[in-house]
């Protein structure tokens, strides 16, 4: 939700005609990256964390 709140107020400093646009441009661009690129796939990554082997856990040290 700080994600979502970080681009909100970046959109209304938009609004604004701020020296600092490329700042809020660019808050902007990495909520749009993240919400798109990286929630969709926190699900199926849990799952996949959730499922792993930790067999390599159980290897001596001596062994490397």
């Amino acid at each position: 939700w700080l994600l979502l709140r970080r681009a909100q107020v970046a959109l209304e400093a938009l609004g604004s005609e701020s020296k600092d646009s490329a700042f809020y441009a660019g808050v902007v661009a990495s909520a749009r990256f993240f919400s798109r690129e990286v929630l969709p796939r926190l699900s199926s990554d849990r799952r996949i964390i959730e499922l792993a082997s930790l067999d390599a856990m159980d290897v001596p040290e001596e062994a490397f």
